[in-house]
């Protein structure tokens, strides 16, 4: 499809959109469009408009999509009139307006387009229009009839957008830390940085590419010397991780999470041959200085009153320095929750929400022999070992 063809103009100035105690409402279009709200309510005058409204049962907040038509994604979205409680059927009938954004609250580049353009083909016509790549993946797609009646729906898009130059070069940032690129035809990346709410220090998203492609990326990480970690709870076919020791004080921690294999909501279904996005997350573990491994606390902690793991076959690596470190292999998530749980009944007092070193910290304190002995967790249930920081003052 041309793009000529899939613009149909600028936004109406008044847009019908509800109805309020049974009299309708227009709302103004002064620039406002945030949730929504498309401007500044004010009576309508008009009394003779039919009072019906369209509605859908699916309760989806903000749903992930793939390249629908935009026919395509309501009709997926089972949109209902009041009328007689039908579904709608007759999308080609609707006029739709494409709107997007960087968030779910923001929408602020709009144009008109036609019931089968396809979501890449509207970003496209974004850029046509407001001649910019500056535009989020966030959609706010409304759908209107003959009669100004409308129903709106937020999406966000994970699939590729063509020709699309600002995603299209791997990301320096992920070459500086030895993050193995991922290759793939259509491959398209975006860096997301929360290095402020999260302990990985940003979180790297491919989209447009396929399981092969996805499988390939598994293939080449294990060439390049990274072992397969599968952790014994909380973990499914969606997240794999992968570690390999970069230098002599860090190991990288990669957490991949790939939508091939989610079920998606408004389909029900496994969509295993397209991937929508894959999110790669990647930290630096503390890696030991000495390969020596003790099966029992080492005294410098016992005599603390920081209790042994009651586990059999846990391993132990002790740093002492300015920083103590005590690395903790061979434990599950459970086995660590659980001797947390010791901790507390032994009258340690935890703390959630600290950060260390940029990363969230489990700490628990306790008064013992003229001491405070705090620990921190450095890492979280899905790395190959566990890394706690012990602080005695």
């Amino acid at each position: 499809m041309k793009k000529k063809n899939i613009l149909l103009g600028v936004m109406g100035v008044l847009l019908l959109t509800s109805c309020d105690n049974g009299k309708p409402i227009i709302k103004v279009n002064n620039g406002g469009n945030k949730d929504n709200d498309t401007g500044t309510v004010v009576p309508n005058i008009n009394t003779d408009k039919i009072y019906y409204r369209y509605y859908s049962d699916k309760i989806a907040y903000c749903p992930f999509i793939q390249d629908y038509t935009m026919a395509e994604l309501f009709e997926k979205y089972e949109v209902r009139c009041s009328l007689d409680d039908k579904h709608v059927t007759n999308f080609d009938d609707f006029s739709y307006t494409f709107t997007c954004g960087y968030d779910e609250f923001t929408f602020d580049k709009t144009v008109d387009v036609l019931s089968s353009a396809k979501v890449s083909e509207a970003f496209l016509l974004i850029e046509e229009v407001y001649k910019t790549e500056d535009y989020g993946r966030y959609i706010y797609l409304t759908m209107r009839d003959s009669n100004n009646v409308s129903f709106s729906q937020k999406f966000f898009y994970d699939y590729y957008i063509p020709d699309f130059a600002r995603e299209a070069n791997y990301p320096e940032v992920c070459s500086d830390i030895k993050i193995p690129q991922y290759e793939g035809e259509k491959a398209q990346y975006y860096i997301y940085d929360i290095s402020n709410t999260n302990e990985y220090p940003f979180w790297l998203r491919v989209y447009g590419s396929n399981k092969q492609e996805l499988d390939a990326y598994y293939d080449k990480l294990v060439q390049e010397g990274y072992t397969n970690f599968i952790p014994t709870s909380g973990y499914d076919d969606i997240v794999k991780i992968y570690e390999k020791a970069i230098d002599d004080e860090n190991v990288l921690h990669l957490e991949i999470v790939a939508s091939c294999n989610r079920s998606f909501i408004l389909t029900n279904t496994y969509e295993y041959d397209l991937c929508g996005d894959i999110i790669i997350k990647p930290k630096m573990i503390r890696k030991a200085k000495s390969d020596a491994v003790t099966y029992q606390l080492p005294e410098e902690l016992t005599q603390y009153g920081i209790p042994e793991f009651m586990v059999n076959g846990v391993g132990f690596t002790f740093e002492e320095g300015e920083t103590n470190l005590l690395f903790v292999y061979n434990l599950s998530s459970t086995g660590l929750y659980e001797y947390f749980k010791k901790l507390e009944e032994l009258g340690f007092e935890k703390t959630i929400g600290n950060y260390v070193e940029g990363l969230t910290s489990y700490v628990i304190r306790v008064e013992q022999i003229n001491k405070k002995v705090a620990i921190t967790q450095l890492t979280n249930s899905y790395c190959s070992y566990n890394v706690l920081q012990i602080d005695i003052r």
